[in-house]
């Protein structure tokens, strides 16, 4: 306040103590101009000239918990934080810092910010945190922002602050604007969405001002008006317009039936051609905007705004709640853009079509349907300025909005991605079943798609075994018996001696990560490159060696031979590590 302004305040306050007839009126005056000037020190002057004796008000003061509802309701007046220390010097009584203390924590139109300051606990009034927050956006909207790192926005807190600094940004004010939807957390860690600032900034600056006023209603009453009686208020404003006008309009935006009603049929509804409803339909909103700052305007501004603040600064509208059509009609009214997901029957309040064009969300299989990915892609663009809950809510609608839309190759694929592991055919068939029942297939074409080994999806060298690539899991590039072969060419080189079929079955896993133990006692046993030289021991045949069991006789009786043994075996690899 500057020097002439508290000049008049001493000259007002001075007339009405010459006016005062009793205590009251005394303390009356006093309370309203430290209320406006916040400073003890002139009002105690300005008391006791005007008495005589400062302890005459002293002695009239009533009970203590009324004098405690006047201080407290001085400071909620205020426009920034106080500290407790500032509460208790200003207060005339006697009052003990505790009793304060927990008088202000219980009062409702108070919060704390932070933690503890240099001078304790620092507290706000909730009008003055809103009214604040209500600043914050309008200033951002004339900027054209929705955006602000957490570092920004406390350097902006000056006003609120008795000093003039606020290092950190207080949990609590972040809250508070999350609860009405003045301002929310982005994705992207250390910044803040500001959804009515996007919103406000499509308006021209006419309906901006009144968007303004708004919300620094809500700020005011810190209470939401009820979504019925806006939607009652409006529906009485739109019927002082022409009625058939209304009726077209309503109709062709669907905000009687929930769906868009083409020209054509309008047209044989009134008995009109399909030319003259689409004049009449540009004359509403020619006769909307020539109000100005007509009252029909203004609700349909109070209705979108609160909306927005009921569901807590969120712009992902679904037009399938009650009033979600006539809301997007109201921000069609107003001018402000919408992204509409036609699939999903939601629309994004406030965004171009282009900016949910540039997240390409439908061109990559699979990540046009992957939860993750798609929330990557949305801050990657940075075409959507929404909060946290938005993105995954978005990033979940777009992750089910094309299952119509998919190849059999890639419904194979999302059903062994249901089963999260290696699985047979005729696993993969039950799951396809389940999640797409509309569109059944047999086991036998399921295998033959995923013998396709198309989207990720790999054969793991198990008969009729498939896995997904992304699981870690890859097409076995050697056949089983000319990994056994390697195995022990190797071994046998680097130690000259016999290699034990132990040795191969704990080796196996460096090829393929899951083998059937069977496969690898037979692939051993019959395996025409190696040589069984002892019990269960094994070397590389050299070039050229032949043996009596590389017959075709030979070859079936040593695979007798091995089954006899496939007990002993069996035990034998059962806790090796390859044996997956």
């Amino acid at each position: 306040m500057n020097r002439e302004n508290r000049i008049r305040l001493v000259y007002d306050a001075g007339a009405a103590l010459a006016n005062a007839r009793s205590a009251d009126d005394v303390r009356q005056v006093w309370a309203a101009f430290y209320r406006q000037l916040g400073h003890r020190v002139l009002g105690r002057l300005l008391l006791n000239k005007a008495t005589g004796e400062g302890g005459q008000v002293d002695d009239e003061r009533g009970a203590q918990s009324k004098e405690i509802a006047e201080e407290l309701a001085t400071f909620a007046s205020w426009s920034r934080a106080f500290a407790l220390e500032e509460l208790f010097h200003f207060s005339d009584s006697e009052l003990d810092r505790e009793t304060l203390y927990r008088a202000v924590l219980a009062d409702t139109r108070f919060i704390r910010l932070g933690a503890e300051s240099e001078k304790g606990f620092l507290f706000a009034s909730k009008r003055a945190v809103l009214r604040w927050l209500v600043g914050v956006n309008l200033r951002l909207a004339l900027a054209g922002q929705a955006r602000m790192t957490q570092g920004g926005l406390a350097r902006l807190l000056g006003s609120l602050h008795p000093t003039q600094q606020w290092k950190v940004l207080p949990r609590e004010l972040v809250e508070i604007g999350e609860a009405v939807g003045l301002c929310g957390r982005a994705r992207s860690s250390g910044e803040h969405v500001f959804p009515m600032a996007k919103i406000i900034s499509a308006m021209p600056p006419s309906l901006s001002r009144q968007a303004g006023k708004v919300l620094r209603s809500f700020a005011d009453t810190q209470t939401l008006p009820r979504e019925e009686s806006v939607v009652q208020t409006l529906h009485k404003e739109l019927g002082k317009l022409p009625p058939r006008l209304v009726q077209i309009v309503l109709a062709r935006e669907g905000v009687l039936t929930g769906e868009r009603t083409t020209l054509e049929r309008v047209a044989a509804q009134l008995g009109l051609t399909r030319e003259r409803v689409r004049q009449l339909e540009a004359k509403f909103y020619e006769k909307l905007y020539r109000l100005g700052g007509g009252r029909v305007l203004q609700s349909l501004i109070t209705l979108l705004l609160t909306t927005v603040a009921l569901n807590r600064g969120s712009l992902l509208l679904d037009l399938s709640l009650p009033n979600g059509v006539l809301v997007a009609f109201a921000a069609k009214c107003l001018g402000i853009p919408q992204a509409k997901l036609h699939f999903a029957n939601s629309t994004i309040l406030g965004h171009q079509p282009q900016a949910l064009a540039a997240i390409d969300y439908g061109s990559r299989f699979p990540d046009n349907i992957d939860k993750h990915h798609i929330v990557e892609r949305i801050e990657a663009a940075g075409t959507l300025c929404l909060i946290d809950r938005d993105v995954e809510r978005l990033a979940q609608v777009l992750e089910g909005g094309h299952f119509g839309a998919l190849t059999k190759a890639q419904r194979v694929y999302l059903a062994l991605r249901h089963i999260g592991k290696p699985a047979h055919y005729s696993t993969v068939a039950e799951a396809y079943n389940s999640l797409f029942p509309h569109e059944p297939s047999n086991e036998k074409s399921i295998h033959a798609v995923l013998g396709r080994e198309q989207n990720g999806i790999v054969w793991i060298g198990l008969r009729g075994t498939y896995a997904l690539a992304e699981w870690g899991y890859e097409r076995p590039t050697k056949g089983l018996y000319e990994a056994v072969a390697e195995i022990v060419r190797q071994r046998h080189a680097t130690t000259g001696k016999p290699v034990s079929f132990t040795t191969i079955a704990a080796e196996i896993g460096k090829y393929r990560p899951v083998v059937n133990r069977n496969s690898v006692v037979i692939a051993t046993q019959c395996n025409p490159h190696l040589r069984e030289v002892g019990n269960n021991a094994f070397v590389p045949k050299a070039p050229g060696e032949a043996t009596e069991d590389d017959t075709v006789a030979g070859r079936l009786d040593k695979l007798l031979r091995s089954f006899e043994r496939k007990v002993k075996m069996a035990v034998s690899v059962s806790d090796q590590p390859g044996d997956a």
